[in-house]
């Protein structure tokens, strides 16, 4: 993520645990945000198990859709982006 797409996730990341919940309750995909045109933040399950994903989309036949390239995170680790998401974001301000 750039410096920019990760204050854009920052911004909301309140937002992951009630995509978490959604997700688990109902199985559809949970849009927690858009970091730019390409990059997304979801919630989705697949083979059962609930995932946050990072990723880059691509668009196909007027559709967008996720590509190859991209991060899925496991419950209990989006869950530790979450509680550490301040920290991430004074080290990322330091490096600007």
């Amino acid at each position: 993520l750039s410096s920019a797409q990760w204050r854009v996730l920052d911004a909301n990341i309140d937002k992951v645990a009630s995509a978490i919940e959604a997700c688990e309750a109902s199985s559809q995909e949970q849009l927690v945000c858009e970091m730019s045109n390409t990059r997304r933040c979801t919630v989705s399950k697949y083979k059962g198990k609930v995932l946050v994903n990072i990723r880059e989309y691509y668009e196909k036949d007027g559709e967008m859709r996720p590509g190859m390239k991209g991060a899925s995170l496991a419950v209990e680790a989006a869950r530790r982006l979450v509680a550490h998401a301040s920290q991430i974001s004074a080290r990322v301000a330091s490096l600007e």
